[in-house]
């Protein structure tokens, strides 16, 4: 019970930063950084995957309301939280699994981490992107704001973890 209140606490404050912080960072047009998808690297492993897309388009779809993104975020929440299982077996052990690993740089290490991340974000990107533009007529369009995003949310992932990361002793 209280492993889903933290959870739940972690949510509302991800989605309070991304609806009042980070939709207001505008570094050009069709610059879109991301940290939310922070919330659903930390989820344990062993979290099925029916609940965490479920979790991922009820999430996407409360930030798409606030935002006014009419489904951009849940359609691409929800197919990053599909891939996640299937990349995560990519970047854990039997026994990381096994254990119902979180992920997280203290737990991964942070090449590990930001590769995981860098995956997630990348499929979380196309799709946002690709919605975005609705239109695959402009391939380098779509390429250049879907990698451009995804590294530009890949730093400030890193940058927020670094803020809270807290060495082993």
């Amino acid at each position: 019970m209280i492993s889903f209140l933290s959870y739940l606490g972690r949510s509302i404050l991800f989605l309070l930063i991304e609806w009042l912080l980070i939709a207001r960072l505008e570094p050009g047009p069709g610059w879109a950084p991301i940290l939310y998808p922070m919330f659903f690297f930390s989820l344990p492993v062993q979290f099925s995957a029916a609940p965490r897309m479920l979790l991922g388009f009820s999430f996407g779809l409360i930030l798409d309301l606030g935002l006014g993104t009419g489904g951009l975020h849940a359609a691409a929440t929800t197919a990053m939280a599909f891939v996640q299982p299937f990349i995560l077996r990519y970047f854990l052990s039997v026994d990381e699994r096994e254990n119902n690993l979180k992920p997280s740089p203290k737990s991964l290490g942070w090449l590990r981490y930001l590769w995981m991340a860098f995956w997630l974000l990348l499929v979380h990107q196309f799709f946002f992107q690709l919605y975005s533009l609705f239109t695959l007529g402009a391939p380098g369009l779509l390429l250049f704001r879907w990698l451009g995003n995804t590294f530009l949310s890949l730093l400030l992932i890193g940058l927020v973890q670094g803020l809270f990361y807290k060495k082993k002793a």
